[in-house]
């Protein structure tokens, strides 16, 4: 009798001694699961802004090429480079697309990146284009249509720089500040155009498939002569 008594003790004894173990998996489990997915995400996340970086990267190295080949043109040609020498010295009848402003000699850099090269630089794609451009910022607003018309999209819209005009004394050596003005100097007479510095936007894009991630920076480059 006595000793069905102890194994009856015992048999109950294992069943909650099983029950416990049971539930302490089940929550080590849960806290292990949970543990996975926010690693999951962490993981996710550093990836995405690895990518992130990378790119920005990429890009900013564009700028600087960019920025780099604008100051060589600068001090090579006879003159400040402008958009309108493509047309002769003489304003186009209209600005239409981002092109119309481009310089001569501003197409800095197309290149193709294939699979391997995206690889090593961190980036996932099959193939990039890459491609670095020097943009005239002194243009005449007016000069841009309106989308209505159809004469250009609201997406070329949207794609030009804003349009600054520089003007003060004739030479920026002369000149106390580069901004925009009223068109009137202090002793009432008419502003001049500054004619040995340009106002420029370096823009360095780079298009993986349908997506085209750029980087722009605007620049005053000045011979100072």
């Amino acid at each position: 009798m006595v000793k069905t008594r102890k194994r009856l003790l015992n048999n109950k004894h294992r069943g909650f001694s099983l029950l416990v173990v049971l539930i302490v998996s089940m929550i080590a489990l849960a806290l292990v699961g949970a543990l996975l997915s926010v690693g999951e995400l962490a993981a996710g996340a550093g990836r995405a802004n690895s990518a992130r970086d990378a790119k920005y990267n990429v890009l900013q190295g564009g700028v600087e090429r960019g920025k780099a080949e604008l100051a060589r043109l600068v001090r090579a040609a006879p003159q400040i480079p402008k958009y309108t020498d493509k047309y002769g010295g003489a304003e186009p009848a209209e600005i239409v697309d981002l092109d119309t402003l481009l310089i001569e000699n501003g197409e800095v850099l197309t290149e193709t990146l294939t699979k391997s090269k995206l690889g090593r630089m961190g980036i996932a794609g099959d193939s990039a284009t890459f491609k670095v451009r020097i943009y005239d910022m002194q243009y005449r607003p007016e000069l841009v249509p309106d989308a209505a018309s159809g004469k250009i999209t609201p997406e070329a819209v949207e794609s030009l720089p804003p349009a600054i005009s520089m003007t003060g004394k004739k030479s920026l050596s002369e000149a106390s500040a580069l901004e925009p003005s009223d068109g009137v100097n202090t002793d009432g007479s008419a502003d001049d155009s500054v004619d040995n510095a340009g106002v420029y936007l370096v823009r360095a894009s780079l298009e993986i498939g349908r997506n085209n991630y750029s980087l722009d920076t605007a620049v005053i480059q000045s011979r100072m002569d």
